[in-house]
């Protein structure tokens, strides 16, 4: 008997039609068939009022008991690590094995959804799953819902999909024909690009822990060149993500390392050209990258620190008005880190950051940006380095003047979070971790780095 493991969304249903069994196999899922599956879901984001009203929903009625509810979403594609890995997720035999976890897949948020359908006659696979999806839609249009948004989330745009045939025991030790499908979803953004950010954070709300990142010997070798340090060692606020500027950023970094060798486009070196061409509206974007070469087995955190290690050292020495990380004027950042095994010994890593200001504001502030990240300090360096990170670790934001709960937030694969909540109030921010809870209280009157330590037991 096979059984679907536990996912985000369970849909369990049964056809109760006499029929033919169904030989269990992997064979199901060829290119024509994961392009039929993207494009239901696809449909979905595309136009998810236009897909209710199908269903049999009333527009305006979702309009006001689902006020998040957007008019699109961008479009899911097929990725080739994430299919593999429902594979394996789906195969409850454990022939197929999951993919390794390199930093190059190392997608800093991902989920799973999916379902099981069981029938007694013949159903099409393509069949099976738009019931499937269908029925995942109308749970996460549920007003009631409790459960996380997949089909209809803004956290993933990557994902991967299995469908496997077999039988499955319903119904007081009757056995059904039995199709099990398993979507795994991913971001497009890496741990490893998600913590180079958290450390420039760092660095740009406490400037002089840079010389904590960088060695004595980094900061010896600059010393000659740093004719500029007085004015880089300043506050700044912090830069948030930019999905646009990190397309950019990722883009380029491709270029650097030539993935696309076979594409005739050839990107423009003008990072704000470049933004622009991907929809990006700001005012001005500035650029820092660099190619480094790396040990075939560095992880995330080693490939963070090297790529953030060499970035601040080209920036030191370089003029203050092409600052990136340093930067005065940006409040939004996009990181762009691209892995080329060259052979099995070493990869090759290129690293891009765009960071922009935006038009200033015609009146005074009325929210503020949090830029989050829930550590513990294993070095006692009293900073966030990568790999201290708390992953899905739930954050609290209390209102302090009446302790009403603001928010709740789970940190991603960097240990970090982001939010937006009214500004001029005292919060307090919450987490519990081993049974215990810690909080950060402050009060909010811009956009602000907001590291909460978790103490290391003793």
């Amino acid at each position: 008997m096979k059984i679907l493991k536990t996912t985000t969304h369970i849909v369990s249903l049964t056809l109760l039609v006499l029929g033919i069994s169904v030989l269990n196999s992997h064979a199901l899922n060829s290119n024509e068939d994961l392009a039929y599956f993207r494009e239901l879901i696809n449909e979905i984001r595309m136009d998810p009022f236009a897909k209710a009203e199908s269903l049999g929903y009333d527009r305006e009625t979702l309009k006001k008991t689902l006020p998040w509810l957007q008019d699109s979403y961008p479009l899911y594609t097929i990725d080739n690590f994430l299919n593999l890995r429902a594979m394996a997720l789906n195969d409850m035999e454990g022939v197929t094995p999951e993919p390794e976890l390199l930093p190059e897949y190392d997608y800093v948020r991902t989920g799973e959804t999916g379902g099981a359908i069981t029938f007694l006659n013949f159903l099409s696979s393509k069949d099976a799953f738009k019931i499937i999806i269908e029925n995942i839609f109308k749970q996460e249009l549920n007003p009631e819902r409790i459960s996380s948004l997949n089909l209809l989330g803004t956290d993933f745009n990557l994902m991967g999909i299995d469908v496997s045939a077999g039988v499955e025991m319903v119904d007081e030790e009757k056995w059904r024909n039995a199709y099990f499908i398993t979507i795994c979803l991913g971001s497009s953004l890496l741990k490893s690009e998600v913590q180079l950010l958290t450390m420039a954070n760092q660095v740009r709300s406490q400037p002089f822990s840079l010389e904590t990142y960088l060695n004595i010997s980094s900061i010896e070798s600059l010393n000659k060149d740093l004719v500029f340090l007085p004015e880089w060692l300043k506050t700044y606020p912090p830069l948030m993500e930019n999905i646009l500027l990190h397309e950019s950023a990722k883009a380029y970094s491709r270029q650097l390392i030539n993935i696309n060798r076979d594409s005739l486009v050839i990107l423009s070196d003008n990072p704000l050209l470049r933004a622009l061409e991907m929809g990006y509206n700001g005012i001005d974007v500035a650029e820092s990258f660099v190619l480094r070469i790396h040990a075939f087995h560095d992880t995330s955190s080693q490939i963070a620190n090297t790529a953030f290690s060499y970035l601040v050292q080209n920036e030191l020495k370089a003029d203050p008005a092409k600052a990136s990380i340093f930067s005065t004027t940006a409040t939004q950042s996009g990181v762009g880190i691209t892995i080329f095994p060259y052979d099995h010994r070493v990869k090759i890593v290129s690293s891009s950051i765009n960071t922009a200001s935006v038009l200033p504001e015609s009146e005074p502030q009325k929210k503020s940006q949090i830029y989050g990240i829930v550590y513990s300090d294993h070095n006692n360096n009293n900073v966030y380095n990568p790999g201290e990170e708390k992953e899905q670790a739930k954050v609290i934001i209390f209102q302090k003047s009446d302790n009403t709960i603001i928010t709740q937030i789970t940190t991603d694969k960097a240990g970090h979070f982001t939010t937006t909540i009214d500004t001029n109030k005292e919060y307090r921010f919450e987490t519990t971790y081993q049974n215990r809870t810690y909080s950060v209280e402050t009060l909010i009157n811009q956009n602000i780095f907001l590291p909460i330590e978790i103490p290391i037991a003793p």
